[in-house]
C-alpha cells in the first residue's frame, strides 16, 4: 500500500486542468487506479467494504482522487494495527473449518459416524477456544470453556446448552 500511495503522490497533472482543482493525467492515473484495485481485490476480495468504496473513486480531479489515496492509507493502517490480519485469519480459519466439515460429511456418508463426530468435535473445540480467547476467558477443558463463555455473556443459555450436547456427542464418539 505504501508503494501505491507514493506512486499516487508522483502522478503528473494534466496541462489543461483547472488550477483550483487540477486533473491528473489520465494514463498514469488509470494505471495507478487499476494497480490499487488489483491489490485490494487480491488482499480483501471484491465484496470487502474497502474495495467497494474504492470502486467509487472515479474522477481524475485531484480532490476526488485523493479519496482513493486516503482509502489505501486506511487499509495500510488497518494492516499495521492487525485489524485486517485478524479478519483475514478468520476467513482462512473458516475455510479450513469448512474443509474439515466436508471431510466429516464424507466420513458420515461412508458409515463412519464416530469418526465423523470426532472430526466435527475437533472443529467445535478449535472454534470454542478461539471464541473464548477473543472474549478474554479460558478453561482447562471444553465444558469449562463453555461455562466460562456463558458466564461472560459471550452467548446465551440456549447456545450453552447446544454446545453442551455437541461436547457430549464428541466425547462419546472419541
Amino acid at each position: 500500500m505504501t508503494r501505491l500511495m507514493k506512486k499516487f503522490d508522483a502522478l503528473p497533472f494534466d496541462e489543461d486542468g483547472n488550477d483550483d482543482d487540477p486533473w491528473l493525467d489520465l494514463g498514469p492515473f488509470a494505471a495507478w487506479r487499476t494497480q490499487a484495485r488489483v491489490a485490494l481485490v487480491a488482499l480483501l476480495g471484491t465484496d470487502h467494504p474497502y474495495t467497494v468504496h474504492f470502486d467509487e473513486v472515479r474522477g481524475r480531479r485531484i480532490s476526488e482522487a485523493r479519496g482513493g489515496r486516503a482509502l489505501l492509507q486506511a487499509v495500510r493502517e488497518d494492516i499495521e494495527n492487525g485489524d485486517l490480519f485478524e479478519s483475514l485469519t478468520g476467513l482462512l480459519t473458516a475455510e479450513v473449518f469448512n474443509d474439515f466439515l466436508s471431510m466429516a460429511e464424507h466420513l458420515l456418508e461412508q458409515g463412519y459416524k464416530d469418526a465423523a463426530a470426532a472430526q466435527i468435535g475437533a472443529v467445535l473445540e478449535n472454534g470454542l477456544r478461539r471464541i473464548a480467547t477473543k472474549a478474554g476467558t479460558s478453561g482447562s477443558n471444553l465444558g469449562k470453556l463453555n461455562d466460562a463463555c456463558l458466564a461472560e455473556g459471550v452467548y446465551s443459555r440456549l447456545v450453552h446448552q447446544q454446545v453442551t450436547v455437541w461436547i457430549a456427542t464428541r466425547n462419546k464418539a472419541a
